[in-house]
C-alpha cells in the first residue's frame, strides 16, 4: 500500500495533490482581489473613505494645522500629513454586471497601524438598473459603458454596531452573493477571501 504505483508513491502523490490545490486556491484569490480593485466601484469608494472627515475621526487621524509657526507645531503638521487612510488587508464582497449590482467590504486604517480598523461597505448599482425593469443587462447595451452609483456606505469597528454614513432605497432585492452581517466564526479574512458561501445555497442557478 505504501509502496510505488508506477514508480509514485501515495505519499507523493498526497503532497502533489495537496500543493496542487493549495497554488489553485491561491491563483483564484489573486485573481479575486485584482478583479475586485480593478474596478470603479471599488476606487470611487476608496476616494470617498479617504476623503471622509468621519473616517478620519474614527481612525484618529488629526487634519494638519495650517497655522502652526513654531517648530512643535510645524513637526505635529508634518506628522499629521504622513497619516493618510489606506486600504490594508483583504476585500470581500462580488462585482456583478451583468444584473449590476455590487457590494464590497474595505478594510481601512491608519496608514501607521495606529487605531482601529475600519471594515467599510459599500452597495452600488448600475445606472440601468434605475431606468429598466429587466433583470439583466439589457443585450444591446452591453458594449457601452457603464456608469455605477454608491447608494450606501457604512462603517464597522469591531464590537462597534454599523455605522450608516449615506443610503439610498435599492432598485433591486440584494443578491444572495452579499456579504451577510456578523458576528461570524471565521475569521474575516478568510471569510473575504472567497465569495459567500450562503450564495451556492440561495442563488438557484449557482449549482446549475
Amino acid at each position: 500500500m505504501n509502496r510505488l504505483i508506477d514508480g509514485v508513491s501515495i505519499r507523493t502523490l498526497a503532497y502533489t495533490c495537496t500543493g496542487s490545490a493549495f497554488l489553485l486556491g491561491a491563483g483564484y484569490c489573486g485573481i479575486r482581489q485584482y478583479t475586485l480593485r480593478d474596478h470603479v466601484v471599488y476606487e470611487t469608494a476608496c476616494a470617498q473613505l479617504k476623503g471622509s472627515s468621519r473616517v478620519r475621526e474614527i481612525l484618529q487621524i488629526q487634519k494638519p494645522s495650517s497655522s502652526g509657526s513654531d517648530s512643535g507645531s510645524r513637526e505635529q503638521s508634518d506628522a499629521s500629513q504622513d497619516q493618510q487612510v489606506v486600504v490594508r488587508g483583504v476585500v470581500g464582497g462580488y462585482l456583478d454586471t451583468l444584473h449590476g449590482s455590487a457590494v464590497l467590504t474595505i478594510p481601512i486604517r491608519a496608514s501607521s497601524g495606529s487605531g482601529p480598523q475600519i471594515i467599510a461597505r459599500v452597495e452600488a448599482e448600475a445606472d440601468w438598473v434605475r431606468t429598466t425593469a429587466e433583470e439583466v443587462r439589457p443585450i444591446e447595451r452591453r458594449a457601452a459603458p457603464v456608469r455605477w452609483l454608491l447608494r450606501h456606505m457604512e462603517l464597522e469597528v469591531e464590537g462597534s454596531p454599523p455605522e450608516i454614513l449615506y443610503s439610498l432605497p435599492a432598485h433591486r432585492p440584494q443578491s444572495p452573493w452579499a456579504p451577510g452581517h456578523g458576528p461570524f466564526l471565521i475569521p474575516r479574512p478568510l471569510r473575504a477571501a472567497v465569495p459567500e458561501m450562503s450564495g451556492l445555497l440561495k442563488d438557484p442557478g449557482a449549482m446549475q
